[in-house]
């Protein structure tokens, strides 16, 4: 099932302002601070079910973005936080929007979409963000079922974003 709102632009300027919706073929970043990290690699919990829910999950667009203006509008806001930004994670848009998340309490296994990968820019944001939100399908889910598929889909973003780099090396020298 394709997500409708990853063929919608959402910038605060209105239509025609921004880089237009994200395309399959582009990679898109996330930093990622201490706590997110073990050995260097995302955590599941690095990704928090309530800002996924939101469509609030930030990302940068790498074709649209250097490593100056991720630092000035991704590290820079959180550098005197608790949870400073210190690696950065990269992974394909078309990826991805292939997740997806077996229903295993189906007979016969249904799959459905995992996540959708929105160009959604607010006042304070670079042009080149973008953001996650859960699939619409599974707005029909109960609350036990969608505690067991999202933690299924946070493992899957881990993985997916599992080459985070440290700041210094993200965007090569």
């Amino acid at each position: 099932m394709d997500c409708e709102k990853e063929q919608e632009s959402c910038h605060h300027l209105g239509a025609g302002a921004g880089n237009g919706p994200v395309q399959a073929s582009e990679t898109v970043l996330v930093g990622f601070c201490e706590q997110d990290l073990l050995d260097g690699k995302p955590l599941k919990q690095a990704f928090p079910g309530k800002r996924l829910k939101k469509g609030d999950f930030s990302l940068a667009r790498a074709a649209f973005i250097d490593k100056e203006k991720f630092t000035q509008y991704v590290v820079e806001p959180q550098k005197n936080s608790t949870t400073p930004i210190i690696s950065v994670g990269r992974a394909s848009v078309l990826a991805l929007r292939g997740l997806t998340t077996p229903l295993d309490w189906q007979s016969p296994i249904k799959h459905i979409r995992s996540i959708c990968v929105l160009d959604r820019v607010g006042p304070l944001d670079h042009d080149s963000h973008a953001a996650l939100q859960y699939c619409e399908e599974q707005t029909s889910l109960l609350e036990g079922q969608l505690k067991r598929v999202r933690a299924h889909i946070a493992a899957d973003l881990a993985k997916a974003f599992s080459n985070a780099l440290p700041l210094d090396k993200a965007f090569g020298v």
